[in-house]
């Protein structure tokens, strides 16, 4: 792909703004506080519709404190402090599934398809703090609770730290029925990572990584950052030539965020020298030319995959999907998230859980679903949900929706013209698509559909989403 950086630049200066991700819409901010019946509703529609299943487990635990980290995690070098948490765990997934399943029998459109589950995802944290037993016993959780698909038509993912994740680890992975690993790479120079509390040492990543293609899992992801203390466009690229070279099944290519009023151990970094606004994003260009020239689809945002994975066929065929794991090949299933922090979906709304333990765990002991916010979509949120995936997974905005939808509802048309203007949306018969430049810049540009953000800024509420670049 060829970049043309002086042109980005100066939109650079111009659109560079904090804005959504929209892994949801309405967005967490925007949502309502809420009490176990708004879940329990949610669950018992998806159950009556006979939906299928995306199932996310959340395990907060780290050996350490990585000082990027956004995450809410909970720091502890004892194994032992999750044993109550999976107790819990249990706890909810039981009661979550009991709801669906009564649902689903009373349903007046039976389905004869046993499978249930299409989707997993373990996310942190750290899953791997967990070892190979607890592993298991997660999974078994899950099993018990819920009837997975065949092999052949299931994703089972599970996010890793190299530096604590033995082989063990992996084999407990395999025969579990994962197919699918993403590495914490970050970068892969030593000093780097050891400014930011990360040590790991590359040729300990590369031996595992080596080891999980041994074991013939069907994919392997990277999940890096850029602008991390220390890195310049030279050891950056040295850091995607590497992982050209391992050849990574997808990349996500995260930008750090730095939010010391938010989490207050990133203010040990300030002592060092980051990059910020356009040199920081060269980095992310870099990447993204390098990644282009040897074999990998820019998806979306900061996504990457190979032509051949299934990401990429999502994209091509337009079945690729948002949700609060990022782009997915899947739009069709409902997500039920399980764990402190955790946010399920279905197409009529969303809850979260608590983000503190002694608050989810005093909700799964009384017998509840455990849940602090939420949300009921209107018609019209859905109207805009649309619009805005449409724009982010396809990079299109449809000319037969504007004449559906927006005679029923506002957005910033004098935005969208400037948009036009400068290149990043090109008319055809069909659509308004997203050029290169406009690919960059897609979150401004699905932002003109969001309501609640024009609300935000008529009422002069504080920014809270990250930057653009």
């Amino acid at each position: 792909m060829v970049i043309n950086y002086d042109k980005i630049r100066v939109l650079t200066e111009i659109f560079e703004a904090s804005l959504p991700r929209y892994t949801s819409y309405p967005t967490a901010p925007d949502w309502q506080d809420c009490q176990p019946d708004l879940a329990e509703s949610l669950i018992q529609i998806s159950g009556s519709k006979q939906r299928k299943l995306s199932l996310y487990v959340h395990i907060p635990f780290c050996e350490s404190r990585c000082y990027f980290c956004g995450c809410n995690t909970i720091i502890s070098k004892d194994i032992t402090k999750a044993d109550p948490y999976l107790a819990h765990l249990a706890k909810e997934v039981e009661g979550v599934s009991r709801i669906w399943h009564d649902s689903r029998l009373q349903s007046e459109q039976p389905s004869s398809d046993t499978q249930e589950v299409f989707q997993v995802h373990f996310g942190g944290g750290t899953p791997t703090f967990l070892n190979a037993p607890r592993m298991r016993q997660v999974d078994g959780i899950l099993k018990n609770n819920f009837t997975f698909a065949e092999a052949v038509s299931l994703e089972y993912s599970i996010e890793i730290d190299p530096a604590v994740t033995t082989e063990h680890h992996l084999e407990a992975c395999k025969e579990m029925g994962v197919n699918r690993l993403s590495f914490g790479i970050q970068d892969f120079h030593e000093e780097i990572l050891e400014a930011v509390n990360r040590p790991q040492k590359e040729k300990d990543v590369t031996a595992l990584y080596q080891r999980a293609r041994d074991l013939q899992f069907e994919g392997v992801n990277f999940d890096l950052i850029y602008g991390l203390p220390g890195q310049n466009l030279e050891n950056w690229e040295e850091t995607i030539q590497k992982v050209i070279a391992l050849k990574p099944n997808r990349i996500a290519l995260f930008s750090y965020a730095h939010v010391p009023w938010v989490k207050p151990h990133q203010k040990v970094l300030e002592k060092q020298k980051f990059l910020t606004g356009f040199p920081k994003f060269e980095l992310f260009l870099r990447a993204l030319e390098l990644l282009t020239d040897n074999g990998y689809d820019y998806i979306g945002l900061d996504h990457f995959a190979l032509s051949t994975d299934s990401l990429s066929r999502a994209r091509l065929e337009k079945r690729l999907h948002r949700n609060f794991q990022g782009y997915t090949t899947r739009g069709d299933l409902d997500l039920f998230a399980f764990g402190v922090t955790s946010i399920s979906g279905s197409a009529e709304g969303f809850w979260q859980n608590p983000r503190e333990l002694p608050d989810y765990y005093k909700e799964t002991i009384q017998g509840k679903i455990p849940v602090i916010r939420g949300h009921r979509s209107t018609q019209e949120d859905l109207y805009r949900k649309k619009l805005i995936l449409d724009i982010l997974c396809h990079g299109e905005y449809y000319k037969q929706d504007q004449q559906k939808f927006l005679s029923d509802i506002l957005y910033q048309e004098e935005e969208f013209l400037t948009f036009l203007n400068y290149g990043l949306l090109e008319e055809t018969p069909d659509a308004f698509s997203l050029t290169i430049e406009g690919q960059l810049f897609a979150r401004n540009i699905a932002s003109i559909f969001d309501a609640y953000l024009l609300k935000r800024k008529e009422e002069k509420q504080q920014n809270i989403f990250s930057k653009t670049i």
